[in-house]
């Protein structure tokens, strides 16, 4: 049974963490990193960090709002982030550590790389897709945005945007972040150490 449980805590993991803005990714994925003792790689810090803006700055104009696909967020600057959060995890995952990457993820070809590397590194991959109703993505945007120093620019008319183009993701488990902090997290704590 030891040597059970030392393979089981010893086993580099590779958790993705997505879905659209306001649906709880950022809180989730900082949680199940502490869980795990992982490196959490965080879409938007790392864009931030390759334009060369502070992370806790608004990358806004004037009107306070990038439309979704401009600013720091054209489909170039967007590979280049996915890029960058694939090769940092790399890194880790290479070294033995387990990573968390938390990003809307709702492009499937770049879901895809994510799972060539888990296999690539031989890192146990857990896909999750964080969802919930959009009274509640819509307030807790707002919210975010009133407290401000978050590294996310998203906004409701990005998130919708963002709704419409976002690829279906049979390869993950759905979770639905409408409950607390701690169930939501004791969802996923269940499913990552079953």
């Amino acid at each position: 049974d030891l040597t059970v449980q030392h393979l089981a805590a010893g086993r580099v993991q590779l958790v993705v963490v997505g879905g659209l803005p306001g649906t709880g990714k950022s809180t989730l994925a900082g949680g199940i990193g502490d869980v795990l003792g992982a490196v959490v790689l965080r879409s938007d810090v790392v864009r931030k960090e390759l334009v060369g803006a502070d992370s806790g700055a608004a990358a806004t104009p004037d009107d306070g709002e990038v439309p979704f696909g401009h600013g720091v967020y054209t489909a170039e600057t967007t590979d280049l982030t996915y890029g960058e959060l694939v090769a940092r995890a790399r890194i880790a995952l290479s070294h033995g550590e387990s990573v968390v990457l938390d990003a809307s993820w709702h492009d499937a070809a770049r879901r895809k790389t994510a799972r060539d590397l888990a296999r690539e590194t031989v890192a146990d991959l857990t896909e999750i897709h964080c969802v919930a109703p959009l009274e509640i993505t819509v307030a807790r945007l707002t919210a975010r945005a009133v407290r401000g120093g978050d590294p996310s620019d998203a906004t409701p008319s990005v998130s919708h945007a963002m709704a419409a183009v976002e690829a279906a993701w049979p390869e993950a488990v759905e979770l639905d972040t409408t409950g607390t902090e701690a169930a939501t997290l004791g969802v996923v704590r269940a499913r990552l150490e079953g």
